[in-house]
């Protein structure tokens, strides 16, 4: 009987650590995976970003423009 709980308190142990590693594996590729959905929502913000910058500039560009255009007719005899 006590060998027989030995050896059940073996096998135990051993799954035990099995288990310990795996969740220490899992653990460490969730961090991993943590990270880059981090990293890849940071690119995102930027990329949606960008467009309305780019079109903020455009119409900056297109008054500065009209305002030459204004100015160049204005000087123009």
């Amino acid at each position: 009987m006590i060998n027989q709980l030995e050896a059940e308190a073996q096998a135990e142990a051993g799954e035990k650590a099995y288990c310990d590693e795996q969740l220490s594996v899992t653990k460490t590729k969730k961090k991993e995976l943590d990270d880059n959905i981090s990293k890849l929502s940071v690119k995102m913000d930027q990329a949606t970003s960008k467009p309305a910058k780019l079109k903020e500039q455009v119409q900056e560009l297109g008054s500065e423009l009209a305002a030459l255009t204004k100015l160049q007719a204005e000087m123009d005899p």
